[in-house]
């Protein structure tokens, strides 16, 4: 485990140990359960990006490689130190989710902290499963009001609450 000097904060510590050789060094031991103590507090947030790969997923076809349509990128950020602390590429599925959270649990140490993710409904078993004896549990849900406005087709909905 990696413990950073006093009032150095996590991502100082990752930027300029080691000379920084790449990605490579993310999943190298030395990172595994990295101790971010001097971070003010443990908040992990947890989203996902979406793409594809080859075409769009309304494009594939069964004969297709099973490889090819939507993808997406789960990422796990340290909310603080912007720590990026796991990354999970696939579909968004609950064999995806569980991998992607199992890789998060190797990437903290068993200190208690705060993870929040989307209202994707994997998330919540996979968490239970894998993380529930270290973790506080968030779901931040937002729901939009219906805009009578002109240029509703190209505004962005405004956030009426969180759920």
């Amino acid at each position: 485990m990696y413990n950073a000097p006093s009032g150095v904060t996590c991502a100082y510590a990752w930027a300029t140990s080691d000379g920084l050789r790449g990605a490579s060094l993310f999943s190298r031991n030395p990172w595994r359960k990295l101790d971010c103590r001097p971070c003010p507090d443990r908040d992990v947030e947890a989203d996902e990006v979406w793409s594809f790969i080859g075409k769009k997923e309304k494009r594939v076809r069964p004969e297709d490689d099973q490889n090819l349509g939507d993808c997406y990128t789960f990422v796990a950020i340290e909310r603080h130190s912007k720590l990026v602390l796991n990354i999970a590429m696939g579909k968004r599925n609950q064999a995806t989710a569980d991998q992607f959270i199992e890789g998060v649990r190797h990437a903290t140490a068993h200190s208690r902290f705060q993870i929040t993710t989307d209202g994707f409904g994997p998330y919540k078993s996979a968490i239970w499963n894998t993380l529930h004896d270290r973790c506080d549990f968030a779901q931040l849900i937002k729901v939009y009001s219906n805009s009578q406005d002109a240029r509703s087709d190209i505004a962005p909905p405004k956030s009426a609450r969180l759920r």
